[in-house]
């Protein structure tokens, strides 16, 4: 249940993810915008009276009555009252509304060392904080970007172990940008270990639950470590509260055919049963992302069978084809950067490394 674009926002930039256009609004009634997973993802936006969890929000509307918005599928709130943030919330509105990510991650900065004693105004200030800080970081490349990253990782990291057992929402995006940024770094050990410690939040569903899973795999597979993947794939594969079909089972599938290739991987060889697999999986489905999650794992099962150019096909796919959801599209760049590096195209190489800043908040 990821977040999910079109082409058309890929290229112009049209919206900015997480981060509201305005701080709040006047009386009680909150504002949601969110993609509505029944209208191919198209953003909608309900008022009303919020109960978070951290599985997401329970809106309850005028009329009394109720929309279930899944946390992936959360753009933004602006609540309707912050105790507290009535004197600063022009400035804060202003920082956001111009983009600029240093001065809006200064000033949330400086509003929480103010330690607020509101629940509410605590948890949205300790977020917006440390959001801004992940996404001035992730305007960098190279060298910046990987002296920057471990210290926002951690910020992000610390934000998710305060707030999991308090029915936060925000913990999922906080861990998914962990884990990206994790992955980016090579660090795969330590993403698989953000998306274990994500599935085990309280009152997630299980498509959550073995969502976060499913990310621990693939990381697991990411970083080479076939003889730990493989019993997780057998762990998830006999729970009982799996669901029974749709995009978790599909992906399982997906892991579960590259787990069992790369046990056996040969160099320079295609593992021609699994890929049929996944293949299968790719061509039945009716979900955009389950096709780019299958396409991206086909990309990384190429390249550590020492195939790159097999590889570039496969993420090509998944960015110019298969292109509704952010997080693949974002994976299939940096491993493209990988792709044409081990196939000596150094330009093209670098055009991908500087390309990643302008998805992650587009």
């Amino acid at each position: 249940m990821p977040r999910r674009f079109s082409l058309a926002m890929l290229a112009l930039g049209l919206s900015v993810l997480l981060i509201p256009t305005a701080l709040g609004q006047s009386g009680s009634t909150d504002r949601i915008r969110y993609r509505n997973a029944k209208k191919d993802y198209q953003e909608e936006v309900v008022l009303g009276t919020t109960q978070e969890t951290s599985a997401g929000l329970v809106v309850t509307l005028n009329n009394k009555s109720t929309v279930k918005i899944p946390a992936p599928d959360i753009v933004s709130i602006e609540y309707g009252s912050l105790p507290g943030l009535d004197s600063v919330k022009l400035e804060l509105s202003s920082a956001e509304n111009q983009g600029n990510a240093v001065k809006a991650r200064d000033l949330y900065a400086a509003e929480v060392k103010k330690n607020p004693t509101d629940p509410r105004t605590k948890k949205f200030l300790d977020y917006r904080e440390v959001i801004w800080s992940a996404r001035v970081v992730d305007a960098k490349i190279g060298k910046e970007f990987a002296d920057e990253a471990p210290a926002v990782i951690t910020k992000l990291v610390n934000f998710s172990q305060e707030y999991s057992k308090k029915n936060a929402w925000e913990v999922w995006h906080a861990s998914q940008i962990a884990a990206r940024m994790n992955a980016e770094l090579a660090q795969y050990s330590d993403a698989a270990t953000v998306y274990s410690s994500l599935s085990k939040v309280a009152n997630l569903t299980p498509e959550l639950k073995y969502e976060a899973r499913i990310g621990e795999i693939e990381m697991l597979i990411r970083s080479g470590n076939v003889l730990t993947s493989a019993p997780l794939v057998a762990e998830v594969s006999k729970a009982t509260d799996l669901p029974k079909s749709g995009p978790i089972v599909e992906k399982l599938a997906v892991v579960k055919a590259v787990v069992d290739a790369l046990s056996e991987k040969k160099a320079k060889q295609k593992p021609t049963a699994q890929v049929k697999i996944i293949e299968d999986v790719i061509a039945k489905t009716p979900d955009p992302s389950v096709r780019a999650f299958g396409h991206n794992m086909l990309g990384e099962l190429y390249l550590q069978c020492e195939l790159p150019r097999d590889a570039m096909w496969e993420l090509l796919r998944v960015e110019v084809v298969e292109n509704l959801d952010r997080d693949e599209v974002i994976k299939a760049v940096w491993r493209l950067a990988d792709c044409f590096k081990l196939l000596g195209q150094e330009n093209r190489a670098e055009a991908y490394r500087e390309k990643l800043p302008t998805l992650k908040w587009s």
